[in-house]
């Protein structure tokens, strides 16, 4: 596995502006907080808050690189273009390049959703974000702060990967915080 923090051009001070899907579902919290104390000992992530867990739909920029003009006009676009409630599904947990996480599903409604960010994003002269066709809807619930072999966090996570699907919830509204 990958360190997550470890980003080409990223020093351990830089902050950036994100889309993200909060994900406050009591049942999904309960399922995670089991996985996530199967990794605990190892010391090799950083495990997300509860309150924390969220679907991560793009990145708009860097802090000091994003004015405050854009980032009003982009919170604008969005509210005046909100998508519809639709039905989400965490799946089983599985690991990434550099995460303990869900997978996401049905996909489709989370990348109209991207869709509508990334026009946005461009109508408020932003950085261009990663291709909608690119994006993998998942909820991560402990990012890798080093770089190791899978094998480790494979086995301590391996009777935790053996949950069923997760709630299904709606997503009721999208704000901007």
């Amino acid at each position: 596995m990958r360190d997550h923090w470890q980003r080409p051009g990223w020093s351990p001070g830089t902050r950036a502006y994100y889309w993200l899907l909060s994900i406050m579902d009591p049942a999904f919290a309960e399922q995670a907080a089991v996985c996530q104390e199967a990794v605990s000992g190892m010391a090799a992530f950083d495990l997300i808050s509860p309150g924390d867990f969220h679907a991560t739909l793009g990145w708009v920029g860097v802090v000091d690189d994003v004015h405050e003009h854009q980032l009003d006009r982009l919170v604008r676009l969005a509210r005046d273009d909100p998508p519809h409630a639709f039905p989400l599904t965490a799946m089983p947990l599985t690991g990434s390049r550099g995460a303990l996480r869900y997978s996401v599903a049905p996909g489709t409604p989370v990348v109209d959703l991207h869709r509508r960010l990334v026009a946005a994003s461009a109508a408020a002269c932003l950085p261009p974000m990663k291709p909608s066709a690119r994006l993998r809807p998942h909820i991560g619930i402990g990012y890798c702060n080093q770089v190791l072999p899978a094998g480790p966090s494979e086995k301590r996570s391996s009777r935790s990967v053996r949950f069923p699907a997760c709630t299904s919830w709606s997503t009721e509204s999208i704000s901007s915080s």
